[in-house]
């Protein structure tokens, strides 16, 4: 191995280049000649020996330990063994090297099984061999491999010291193998190598084909292929070794800086996929005292560029994660799915964002899948819009260089974007996901792209089943629907039934909560009202679970959430959530899986309440065709309650006012509360324009009504219970008018009316006890003046004298008011005012 000398000291910065990777031509050799340095007697044997030794084959490696059929350029021999998997074995190829004294080699071409039929250059050389594209699974090969144990023989062309020299970088490479299958390349080159040079920092520059850059993870930097040392690498493609890198031509500071005042020397060179295209470039940086003129450390720095192409495909691989895909292959609705895929897509790239997009080519609509699906122009649909159109992954390391940028849908930022289009014949559709690097994501990598396109087939495939999952729901859902809907009716109906009946509130919200569980197939619901929303305690109304709680304290469960923000929760699994909060599990021994909340308002839209329904049968979401129906009868239930909670408390106050005003009427004597009332009814005639009006009061004595007090014109002093508007009042304890009396059938004029008083317009309304159990008699007004009609007005101060009537009376004997009033009537008939006493 010779190196050039530097020509002068004023061209130190000039590389020294290794003659083993100059760019040369290749001649094939069929056979031995004098021109060969070493005989190939059997290649077809030879070449199946050469693989068995690097495959492995722990059975046999002992015995043909020392069997030799074709020597090497060194010296050295490879046992012959025949190998499963060989197909043929082509011609030799011819290196010719162009440094001083360099001697041509000969190599042997294999062809294995398994062989990726895309390659575009099949063969590489290392250790006279070629191979084609070598494939060996993960599992198998950390079994197999076994470079060192490939045994060798003393020939005229090695010595000891060579032997071991290559057995230890046999070594040092299978454990970078195995190491690179389980940690990414980039990081197992730049540890690997600082250890075997002591250097002070290796920098390893990943090709980004498609992108025509090439990316350091370690500095978070990008380079072009003619930017700095390292493009200009990429264009040399030969070993570069420079003890003064800033006087080179081609050095940057950007990309070639020397971190610290130590001055360094710098080595670079290139690595080959197994294709025969680059992969990486990559530099080593040491202290300049120790230059790179280390034999030891050069023929490993040799033997790694030769063995690195052969298994490229091995540390290359990109590893999909299947608990990803089966995640996503999940039956879940639409906007969960997008939810998760968001999620997932975040966390493997480290992008921003994630997008799918859709173009249905039939009818040629764009559609967005991102939180929701929507609509977008084809021409606004910026660089997804091209990608779809190319039908080829587009790789951007700048939104805004693209000229398909738009500002709408691409963002105003500066950020990386990364594209993989998929079509669908069968469905005539194209698909294409995006993923936008953000402010942490400068760029996105081969494996990048690699990795999505493996994953996504799965993400358009677990997005069709969605969607077709969904058509079939929906035409299934019309007719759920129709079902759902007559069974909310039902529903309505047995409230109104009920409510008919005087049915207990208890009753009715048990029978409308198993109503609503039945309904959304769940199995177990529960009604929680608050009494009070600054302490938020919920109170369990009614739960189809006997060990649910009586009270639950306040806090930020999906309940009382729904309470305070007025809002729905549809959770599909609530041990996916982080916000759930699973305490209340613990204390009823129960699992809950899916969960629908929905709120309960009152006549003010206020929340007061809430319906819980869990884990609906068959493990499936909630459908949220199921809330409508829920909030119909829920707003129906909450209604009824509030309006129960006010009645009671319009009775309670009732209650108390009666019983106030009752007390203090029971003190006043009959002659008084006849002198109070007859002042009432005075007014309401003036206010009202009523003629005349009176109080009748049951005589029970009789057995009909007699008046008590009257105002106006003198009415009929007794009112017969079998016939006539004031029986009708009397019995059905309702309001009588009649705007018309005399052409009003129900009015029969009492033969034994004395009062010449014609009817033409009545108003009777029944005086009844607080409790409606009791008809202390009837309060009559009649003959609106000028031919007017009574109003609602006239009816509602008509009931509420009848009711300060009632109360008056409640505790005074009837008998003796009825007789009182009879006599006040006899002495009306038979004195004159001015004879009556004061």
């Amino acid at each position: 191995m010779n190196l050039r000398q530097p020509t002068s000291k004023g061209n130190r910065g000039i590389a020294k280049s290794h003659s083993k990777h100059s760019i040369t031509p290749i001649r094939s050799v069929n056979v031995a000649s004098p021109q060969n340095p070493f005989q190939i007697h059997n290649k077809e044997n030879n070449a199946k020996s050469f693989l068995q030794k690097v495959t492995g084959d722990p059975n046999q490696q002992s015995q043909q330990s020392m069997k030799s059929n074709a020597s090497l350029p060194c010296g050295l021999t490879i046992n012959s063994k025949p190998i499963s998997g060989l197909h043929s074995v082509s011609q030799s190829r011819f290196n010719a090297a162009t440094d001083i004294d360099a001697r041509p080699t000969t190599t042997t071409s294999l062809t294995l099984s398994g062989v990726n039929p895309i390659s575009r250059n099949s063969t590489i050389s290392s250790f006279g061999s070629t191979i084609s594209n070598l494939t060996l699974s993960n599992a198998s090969f950390s079994n197999n491999l076994n470079l060192g144990q490939t045994s060798f023989q003393h020939s005229s062309y090695s010595s000891e010291a060579e032997l071991q020299k290559l057995l230890k970088n046999q070594r040092i490479f299978e454990k970078f193998i195995l190491d690179a299958m389980k940690r990414p390349l980039a990081d197992c080159v730049e540890d690997l190598l600082t250890d075997i040079f002591h250097a002070k920092d290796v920098i390893f520059w990943q090709d980004i084909p498609s992108l025509h850059m090439m990316y350091s993870k370690k500095l978070d930097l990008v380079a072009s292929h003619s930017d700095g040392l390292v493009g200009y690498e990429f264009f040399q493609r030969s070993r570069l070794i420079l003890e003064y890198p800033g006087e080179h031509p081609a050095y940057k500071e950007d990309f070639d800086k020397i971190e610290g005042d130590i001055p360094l020397s710098l080595l670079t060179f290139t690595l080959f996929d197994n294709n025969g295209n680059v992969s990486a470039v990559v530099q080593i940086k040491r202290i300049r005292s120790n230059p790179f003129t280390d034999t030891q450390e050069l023929s490993f720095l040799d033997y790694f560029e030769e063995k690195f192409p052969i298994f490229f495909p091995l540390y290359d691989k990109v590893n999909l994660q299947q608990d990803v895909i089966c995640k996503m292959l999940q039956e879940m609705d639409i906007d969960q799915f997008l939810l998760h895929f968001q999620k997932q897509m975040v966390t493997i790239f480290s992008c921003r964002s994630a997008e799918i997009w859709k173009l249905d080519q039939a009818e040629h609509v764009l559609h967005l899948y991102k939180k929701a699906k929507s609509v977008v122009d084809w021409s606004r649909g910026g660089i997804a819009s091209e990608a779809i159109d190319r039908r080829y992954p587009l790789n951007c390391i700048s939104n805004r260089m693209m000229s398909s940028y738009n500002e709408d849908v691409d963002g105003r930022e500066i950020e990386s974007v990364l594209c993989v289009p998929l079509s669908d014949l069968k469905r005539n559709t194209v698909h294409c996901i995006v993923l936008r690097g953000g402010p942490e994501k400068k760029v996105f990598t081969s494996a990048d792209q690699t990795m999505l396109q493996l994953i996504t087939p799965y993400c358009v495939l677990a997005m069709n089943n969605i969607e077709d999952e969904e058509k079939n729901r929906k035409s299934s859902e019309n007719e759920d629907i129709e079902i759902k809907g007559k069974r909310c009716l039902e529903a309505l109906k047995t409230i109104i039934e009920q409510l008919e009946n005087k049915t207990e509130i208890e009753d009715i919200i048990a029978r409308v909560i198993e109503n609503l569980e039945l309904l959304t197939h769940a199995e177990r619901s529960t009604l929680l009202t608050v009494n009070n929303k600054s302490d938020m305690m919920l109170n369990n109304v009614f739960s189809t679970s006997p060990k649910f709680p009586k009270t639950i304290e306040p806090n930020r469960t999906y309940v009382a959430r729904a309470i305070e923000l007025g809002q729905v929760f549809n959770i599909g699994d609530c041990y996916d959530e982080i916000d759930f909060d699973s305490s209340l599990d613990l204390v009823t021994n129960y699992h809950t899986r899916s969960l629908l909340a929905v709120p309960m308002k009152n006549g003010k839209s206020e929340c007061f309440g809430v319906v819980e329904f869990c884990n609906r049968t068959g493990n499936t979401v909630f459908p949220n065709s199921d809330v409508p129906f829920v909030k119909i009868i829920m707003n129906t239930l909450g209604l009824l309650i509030d309006n129960r909670k006010l009645e009671n408390e319009v009775v309670t106050s009732s209650e108390q006012l009666r019983n106030f005003i009752s007390v203090s009427l029971s003190t006043i004597s009959n002659s008084v509360l006849q002198d109070v009332f007859r002042n009432i009814l005075t007014n309401i005639n003036r206010e009202n324009n009523f003629e005349s009006s009176a109080i009748f009061i049951y005589n029970n004595m009789r057995e009909n009504l007699t008046s008590f007090i009257s105002s106006g014109e003198k009415l009929q002093r007794y009112l017969p219970l079998s016939h006539g508007f004031p029986a009708l009042a009397f019995k059905s304890k309702e309001v009588i008018f009649s705007n018309d009396a005399l052409h009003d059938s129900r009015y029969v004029r009492d033969p034994c009316d004395s009062s010449g008083v014609d009817i033409r317009s009545i108003c009777i309304a029944p005086i009844v006890s607080f409790t409606g159990n009791k008809v202390f008699g009837v309060l009559e007004a009649t003959n609106k003046k000028n031919g007017e009609h009574y109003s609602a007005k006239d009816i509602n101060v008509l009931r509420s004298v009848a009711t300060l009537v009632a109360l008056s009376l409640e505790n005074r004997s009837m008998d003796a008011i009825s007789e009182y009033g009879n006599a006040e009537f006899e002495i009306d008939k038979w004195v004159e005012e001015v004879e009556k006493p004061e």
